[in-house]
């Protein structure tokens, strides 16, 4: 059990963490609404290399992450401008996730708070 977190903007050493979380995330909650191969074909290799680049290129997407007393990475997040322009808001959030063993304690709610205050 996570007894304490901390939420910080993301760095490119974070990708794998991030990563995991992401295909993680997809598995548990997307199993009766995607098909199984797909979410099968999800690897934290090939997902790795995608947050390493939205991380180190942060003008797009800003990645935050939720990590434990230990360093381990229990959340993540990612923001950036909104992309429809026509709703009339300035930014939004594109992701949130959570590792699903740990959903209900605070985490997602801490991320969106960092998210938040990332994007005022």
């Amino acid at each position: 059990m996570v007894s304490r977190f901390t939420v910080r903007k993301a760095r490119p050493a974070d990708a794998e963490g991030v990563a995991r979380i992401n295909v993680e995330s997809w598995r548990d909650t997307y199993p009766l609404v995607l098909p199984a191969r797909l979410l099968s074909s999800m690897t934290i290799d090939g997902q790795t290399a995608r947050w390493r680049n939205a991380i180190a290129i942060a003008a797009r997407e800003s990645v935050y992450v939720a990590e434990d007393d230990k360093g381990k990475i229990v959340g993540m997040t990612s923001m950036g401008r909104a992309r429809d322009s026509g709703l009339g808001y300035d930014a939004e959030v594109y992701t949130l996730y959570v590792d699903p063993s740990l959903t209900g304690i605070g985490i997602g709610r801490a991320l969106l708070a960092g998210a938040f205050d990332a994007l005022a």
